[in-house]
């Protein structure tokens, strides 16, 4: 093609119609190339030597000389054909950048202008005009030299660089032409009327240079947006073929270097771009160690991301692909497998899967060979390329997690724990560490807690779980209250920032504690510091609600001795008993619709979509989705945790109480238990009538302070007015539109007979009838 190219065309001078030219100019000075421009000043390359520039001779362009000329001779006193000679003569130096005897060129105030000629007045008229129609080739010479000289300089990039070494290519065989033009001249077979008939056909090839090399130097142009110029002429010209196949040649160069960075990223996974040009940027700020550390490490979104500025219009509608299946090379790379190609089976398999004995012509210990992208104006031919590049990356990481490093069994076990899908290891684990627990967090020792967990696992059916020795404990300095709020808007850097020193050292153990667990890469990609947080959240929420529900069934040991002795025959007593009931009935219903109706209905819609997932990205979504589903169907982050935290609260401060005010019964029980081991049956039963009664004496004493009936009835007007301000605001966000949740299940759940509902409505009625 090059040779066809440098034959220069024999169509005569063509001007640039005025739809391309706008069409081209909106290109050159579009946002994007400006923003690159201001991006690349900001970078540091090297720069030429000062002398480069000290020392103007040593330029392809004309000398700088004054404006004003002064001929050698009289031409007018001279033959015609001596003026002829001498002319000819001159237009063959303009040519290659020199001036003449008689026609002369004044210096440049800006170097990107357009270069004039000044011809001998008294040269015979004639000769004069003829020799004006000569001269715009070496206007446009000097203007493709200028272009050549200053945007081979570093900072110009990649793909300014090929195409001034392609224009260098083509000028070659301009010089070729100069040099058998002054032979023809030495023979004397050159005339004037010859120079303009060899000089003719190469017009056109000088003129959509330098058209082009003006859309560029306007905007200073680089990168894409060089070669969407390219792109944009070789479309525009298309009704010129030899013209077109000029800038085809020049839009194949140029974007060499491109496509080297695209046919990197897309078979490689790597990122070799000098000088900013290519559409994916790197944050090499961000390592994949950042996803254990850093709770607002974005490696997936923001390690590798599109430059809208720096993508050629024929990539637009394929970017995000490209952009992905780089990053999906990368993670693998990243990884450090090895991938082997059976040739028979045409599958990738690990490294190590492959036989030993195999022999070497079955297998290949590398990916498939890169295929070469070459410009062109068919949008579809990168599209196959990229497809293809696309649907091997995806299908080759998406295997390494499900099948090498097994994500599912991992998601099942984090599940397992933080879900607490089998919780008989937390029931365990919360009846031997309760004792420590119930401390301020900064007298716990987290080695004992460790160690008390390890315990729990290794002799319940956590034991048969291969990953439960990445389960950790830690002591966070903030409650479950501070991580919601976070999780609804997300600004911090680090989610264990310090909260109050005070806050932090009154915080109980049973209020700091939340499992941890290590995860390494590439399952970080999924499993990250982000995503973890939100398991610790339901983790926390589940654990306070175990909690809550042990403190209640506490409550009922304390009590049922005095429900054998009093009866019925103390109201505050009964309402006591009825209360820990009510308060255990909605913990109980609270935890069955948690575990049951949301976190299992939605990790069985998560396993399913799991089965259909195309590629990491759709992975990644679904278990984003799951986990949001659960802390919103879980009412986490809805307005009424608040409330639910406050009914949780109560159930606590109530458990407190009753159990303060029983621990003597209980002493005793527990006493006489021991005692009772020792004794006869006769004896024995004796001393259960003698503790029974003396039980029934401090009883009737308890529940005849009048400060016990006060307490009991201020605990279950507290809690009846939490309970129905938490049902009145899941009727309120079901009739607002929430009903696709399953926020409505709480509702039949905790008020099955309407008898909530009826007081609410009771409650509404008479609230308006006051502001009546």
């Amino acid at each position: 093609m090059k040779d066809k190219v440098l034959k220069g065309s024999s169509s005569p001078i063509v001007t640039l119609s005025a739809t391309a030219l706008t069409s081209i100019s909106k290109i050159a000075f579009s946002d994007k190339s400006k923003n690159r421009r201001k991006e690349s000043k900001l970078q540091i390359y090297p720069e030429y030597p000062s002398w480069m520039h000290d020392r103007p001779n040593l330029t392809w362009d004309f000398y700088p000389n004054a404006e004003k000329f002064e001929v050698d001779c009289e031409v007018n006193k001279l033959a015609l054909s001596a003026q002829e000679d001498m002319i000819v003569d001159d237009l063959l130096n303009c040519m290659s950048g020199f001036e003449g005897k008689f026609i002369k060129t004044p210096s440049l105030g800006d170097k990107h202008a357009e270069r004039t000629f000044h011809i001998e007045r008294s040269l015979d008229p004639a000769m004069r005009e003829l020799a004006k129609r000569i001269l715009p080739v070496c206007s446009h010479y000097s203007l493709i030299i200028r272009f050549v000289e200053e945007k081979s300089e570093f900072k110009w990039g990649l793909v300014n660089h090929a195409l001034c070494a392609s224009i260098r290519e083509l000028l070659k065989n301009h010089f070729v032409f100069i040099c058998q033009l002054e032979n023809l001249q030495r023979k004397g077979n050159l005339s004037l009327q010859k120079l303009w008939y060899y000089v003719n056909p190469i017009m056109g090839f000088m003129e959509i240079l330098a058209s082009i090399i003006k859309v560029i130097n306007k905007g200073d142009c680089c990168g894409s947006a060089v070669i969407d110029i390219l792109y944009e002429k070789v479309l525009a010209y298309s009704g010129d073929p030899k013209l077109q196949e000029l800038i085809f040649y020049l839009g194949q160069t140029t974007s060499r270097p491109y496509f080297e960075m695209l046919r990197d990223w897309i078979f490689k996974g790597q990122i070799n771009d000098p000088y900013n040009e290519f559409m994916i940027t790197e944050d090499k700020d961000i390592t994949k160690e950042k996803l254990k550390e850093d709770f607002n490490e974005k490696f997936w979104e923001k390690k590798y991301s599109i430059n809208s500025q720096n993508i050629p219009k024929f990539l637009a509608t394929i970017s995000e692909k490209i952009l992905l299946t780089g990053k999906y090379l990368n993670a693998i790379f990243e990884t450090g497998s090895m991938l082997v190609k059976d040739v028979n089976s045409n599958e990738l398999v690990g490294f190590e899967n492959v036989p030993a004995k195999t022999d070497n012509k079955s297998r290949r210990f590398d990916l498939p060979e890169p295929v070469e992208i070459y410009f062109t104006v068919k949008e579809e031919v990168y599209k196959q390329i990229v497809e293809n590049a696309y649907n091997f990356s995806s299908k080759i990481l998406l295997n390494l997690l499900l099948k090498d490093h097994r994500l599912i069994d991992r998601l099942r076990s984090l599940k397992h724990y933080f879900l607490l899908d089998q919780s008989d290891f937390m029931v365990h684990f919360m009846d031997i560490a309760e004792e420590e627990l119930d401390k301020p967090n900064t007298e716990i020792r987290l080695n004992k807690i460790e160690s008390l967990l390890e315990v729990s696992l290794r002799i319940t059916s956590a034991n048969s779980d291969p990953y439960k020795d990445d389960l950790r404990c830690k002591f966070l300095l903030n409650d479950l209250k501070s991580m919601v709020i976070k999780i609804q808007g997300i600004t911090q850097k680090n989610v264990e920032l310090e909260l109050d020193s005070e806050k932090s050292k009154n915080l109980k153990g049973l209020d700091a504690f939340v499992l941890d667990y290590a995860i390494k890469w590439p399952l970080s990609l999924i499993i990250n510091k982000k995503t973890l947080f939100k398991y610790q959240i339901l983790f926390r929420h589940l654990f306070l609600m175990k909690h809550v529900e042990r403190q209640l069934l506490t409550v009922w040991l304390c009590t049922k001795s005095g429900e054998m002795c009093l009866g019925r025959s103390y109201p505050y007593y009964s309402l006591a008993c009825a209360l820990r009931q009510r308060m255990l009935n909605f913990v109980q219903n609270f935890l069955n619709y948690m575990t049951f109706e949301v976190i299992e209905s939605s990790w069985n819609t998560f396993e399913t979509n799991l089965k259909e997932v195309a590629n990491i990205d759709n992975v990644i979504e679904h278990h984003a989705k799951f986990l949001d589903t659960c802390l919103r169907d879980c009412i986490i982050t809805n307005d009424s945790f608040l409330l639910i935290q406050k009914i949780l609260s109560e159930c606590i401060m109530f458990s407190v109480f009753v159990q303060g005010v029983t621990k003597n019964i209980k002493d005793k029980e527990e006493t006489s238990q021991l005692e009772w081991k020792s004794m006869t049956l006769k004896e024995s039963q004796e001393r259960r009538k003698k503790i029974l009664q003396e039980i029934s004496d401090d009883l009737n004493k308890m529940v005849s302070d009048e400060a016990f009936a006060t307490s009991i009835k201020s605990y279950d007007d507290k809690f009846s007015k939490l309970l129905l301000d938490l049902l009145a605001k899941i009727i309120n966000d079901m009739s607002n539109g929430l009903g696709e949740t399953k926020i409505g299940n709480v509702l039949y759940r905790l008020d099955f007979n309407d008898h909530y509902r009826n007081q609410i409505e009771k409650m509404r009625l008479s609230q308006s009838m006051i502001h009546q």
